[in-house]
């Protein structure tokens, strides 16, 4: 932060990349803490899963390459799914708070996405 005012919006952008990461390990360790408690679909898992597993290895790249990332995929469809079935199946609570959990994770990955493609856009527009 001592460094001249040109560098300072970089930093500003690292620090709202390492947020939203602080952000998506806190809500995966609060979702660790649910294993076992509901038994989710595991094909919609599986589709979850797979989705985020490429969006986050896509702003990972993105990050290193200080390029953008591709489009962030649409979570919504297999999400809903997803937080009906564990709704649908729990009767102790623990159903919905996963699925807010998942949601969370959903909002993280997305907002990660979108703070890596405004990084991107920043050194581009720099150079």
């Amino acid at each position: 932060m001592t460094e001249p005012r040109k560098h300072r919006g970089r930093m500003a952008r690292a620090f709202a990349i390492v947020t939203y990461l602080q952000r998506l390990e806190r809500h995966l360790i609060a979702l660790g803490e649910q294993i076992g408690t509901v038994s989710p679909p595991s094909d919609e898992l599986g589709v979850l899963a797979r989705e985020l597993e490429g969006t986050q290895e896509a702003i990972a790249t993105a990050i290193e390459t200080d390029r953008a990332p591709g489009p962030c995929p649409s979570f919504d469809q297999v999400l809903t799914h997803l937080r009906s079935a564990l709704t649908l199946s729990d009767e102790h609570g623990h159903g919905e708070e996963v699925g807010f959990l998942l949601g969370r994770i959903v909002s993280d990955t997305a907002s990660l996405h979108s703070a890596t493609i405004q990084k991107s856009a920043r050194l581009s527009s720099a150079n």
